[in-house]
């Protein structure tokens, strides 16, 4: 209840930042019953990238189709999961550790629920994804311990089922699967597990691993061998070959799609203005960075000041191995490695909470596989319940307060109470006010602007959400609201000079406000910058278009049209540049493919007229023109048409 109440305040917010991708502008999305066959076959969850989520897009087709474009039902649900899930945490750290007293998973549950790392997530309903994974994967592996305990074919199979819904919300869950290993070993004191549970959990391995390819195959063959030879390797042998066996094809087809950097990671789909760690002036501080993120994560849990939600190029500075923070960050990982080496054995929760944390932010870490993003407050959804329970247990450990004391009676009982206590209102107190950020775009940026002075994306972003102000505003507010967008978007290239979307926008405002010069130099710069993005030409040639220049747009609308073929308002543009400039004979072109394109748009059909009437055509001229002037009775085209025939004909049925 608490975890629901604490976002009850965005229940009245907008569609914010990421829920365009995936809600409002993706049009699977929006198609919605319709929609979810796609979802689920294909990778469409986020336009333009190889992302398959398909349990938070299915949610998300299935709100559309029942609300409309309401964000009010999202934000409702994204909240009662996140209430379920705290719930979830309680009683999966109960199953853990039976024997710990009850009040320590409340205060463990109780710091998880109100760290304001979480607003990002809970805030954002594009981010359903995060606590979905959680919340799935989760009660797999309290269902798989379940079929261990009670040699359960059942369960195992329940289990392995929600592991793998986890997986198709997020593929971050499989990180769990290795908690799963080290939960069974605090939980499981009998020997080796019955193998009539041991088959459907090698068999849930085996297709989630076919299922996720190459990172996945070998936590799967992991698992396997975990769970099957936890004491005994010999056993283990043949589900591990056989897992092999079957998921090494993916591994070699998968691998081929990514490209080394570094040496020593895989990158994915990323560029420098959101990941730092790209940038290829400096290679050598790859990993020394990506090492020191562990601390700033670390800090950022202890102190959760500011909150950003773009670590854009460039919010993380690239440091070396002489820098502080990543000394600061080694000796973390030491103790952390240390606490593990001592803990585990003797099935310590603190040890526990560490290797939760290490393991969830590992696929986050950039150290292994570099990430689209440097860092993100939601990469710490996961792991803040290995860093809250270490937290509650290492303070316990700290206080040498014993397990059999008198809680109720006790004065260092008393003092930790009230530590937690007071921890909990100060990082709930945050989480109230950040929430209040995620409102709306507009809010986001402007009220966290001041903490991202560095990050060229944000200013970027200040600046198109000011441009969008601007075209809403009053005809007198509007210029002094454009100066203000221009100079956050300047800012932004300062930062980052080569920033595509930056000069694209700022030569849509010059172009608004009647600045050609300076617009047409902002448009040749971002298609200098993107050769293969239609923007930069469908931009340029509506300039030139509006400069009544129709032969220096022309080839612009040719090459916009050629990288993004269904165009209507380019090639209804591109038509409108032939006729202007008595191309007669490269009109049948535009005017035939719109016709078939557009059926309803009258200024393909009056194209089509007066095609046929620079060929003598008169009859299908006249036959045209009519059309188009029945669904448009003031076509300038249709009109000309009709005025150049030198009689007219009667109508005709062809």
């Amino acid at each position: 209840m608490l975890g629901f109440l604490l976002y009850a305040n965005t229940l009245h917010h907008g569609f914010v930042w990421d829920d365009k991708l995936v809600i409002t502008s993706n049009p699977h999305t929006l198609r919605g019953w319709e929609g979810i066959p796609a979802i689920i076959t294909s990778k469409v969850s986020v336009p333009n990238k190889n992302v398959w989520r398909p349990v938070p897009q299915v949610m998300f087709a299935v709100e559309y189709a029942l609300f409309g474009a309401n964000p009010l039902p999202g934000h409702l649900i994204s909240a009662i999961c996140y209430g379920l899930l705290c719930g979830l945490v309680y009683l999966f750290l109960r199953r853990l550790f039976p024997n710990v007293n009850v009040w320590l998973h409340i205060a463990v549950t109780l710091l998880f629920a109100v760290h304001p790392l979480h607003t990002e997530v809970v805030a954002n309903i594009k981010s359903r994804d995060e606590i979905l994974a959680m919340l799935l994967g989760l009660c797999g592996v309290m269902a798989v311990l379940k079929a261990v305990q009670k040699e359960n074919w059942l369960w195992a199979f329940a289990g392995i089922a929600l592991l793998g819904l986890a997986l198709l919300s997020k593929p971050n869950a499989i990180t769990l699967v290795p908690v799963l290993l080290l939960a069974h070993w605090y939980t499981y004191r009998r020997g080796i597990v019955d193998s009539v549970t041991l088959i459907p959990i090698f068999v849930g391995c085996a297709v989630l691993a076919m299922f996720f390819g190459s990172i996945f195959w070998a936590v799967a063959a992991m698992f396997t061998l975990g769970i099957y030879g936890i004491f005994s390797w010999r056993k283990a042998l043949l589900p591990l070959v056989i897992c092999l066996l079957v998921c090494s094809p993916l591994l070699l087809r998968t691998t081929d799609q990514l490209q080394p950097i570094d040496g020593y990671a895989l990158i994915s789909e990323s560029s420098v203005l959101n990941n730092v760690l790209l940038d290829p002036a400096h290679p050598e501080l790859v990993r020394p960075t990506a090492v020191a993120n562990v601390a700033r994560y670390l800090l950022l849990a202890v102190y959760p000041y500011p909150l950003v939600h773009l670590y854009g190029y460039a919010q993380v500075p690239l440091l070396g191995y002489d820098a502080p923070l990543t000394w600061l960050a080694l000796a973390l990982i030491m103790a952390g490695a240390l606490i593990m080496l001592f803990g585990i054995p003797r099935r310590s929760p603190l040890a526990f909470g560490v290797f939760f944390f290490f393991v969830t932010i590992a696929v986050y870490s950039n150290l292994w596989v570099t990430i689209p993003d440097t860092m993100a407050d939601r990469f710490m959804f996961m792991p803040l319940l290995g860093l809250s329970l270490a937290a509650i247990h290492l303070l316990i450990f700290i206080l040498q307060i014993d397990p059999n004391t008198n809680w109720l009676r006790h004065w260092k009982v008393s003092l930790a109470a009230g530590l937690v206590l007071i921890a909990a209102i100060g990082l709930g107190s945050v989480t109230l006010r950040a929430n209040a950020d995620w409102e709306s775009d507009a809010t986001l940026i402007k009220n966290r602007i001041a903490n991202m002075q560095n990050n060229a994306a944000a200013h970027a972003m200040l600046g198109f959400v000011l441009y969008q102000e601007a075209r809403e505003a009053p005809v007198e507010a509007r210029i002094s609201i454009y100066q203000q967008a221009l100079e956050a978007l300047n800012d932004a290239l300062v930062i980052y000079p080569d920033f595509f979307t930056a000069w694209q926008e700022s030569g849509k405002i010059f172009a608004e406000v009647g600045n050609f010069e300076k617009a047409e130099l902002c448009f040749l710069r971002a298609i200098l910058l993107e050769p293969s993005s239609p923007d930069g030409y469908g931009f340029l040639g509506t300039l030139y278009f509006e400069w009544k220049a129709y032969e220096m747009a022309i080839p612009y609308f040719n090459n916009a049209l050629t990288l993004s073929p269904n165009n209507e308002h380019l090639d209804e543009l591109l038509g409108f540049c032939i006729v202007g400039t008595g191309q007669y004979d490269a009109l049948e072109k535009v005017a035939l493919h719109g016709q078939a394109q557009y059926p309803n748009n009258p200024n393909f059909i009056a194209m089509r007229a007066m095609h046929e009437a620079y060929h003598g055509h008169d009859a299908m001229a006249y036959h045209f023109a009519q059309i188009a002037l029945q669904i448009s009775p003031h076509n300038v085209i249709a009109q000309r048409v009709l005025a150049s025939l030198t009689r007219m004909p009667e109508p005709t049925n062809r």
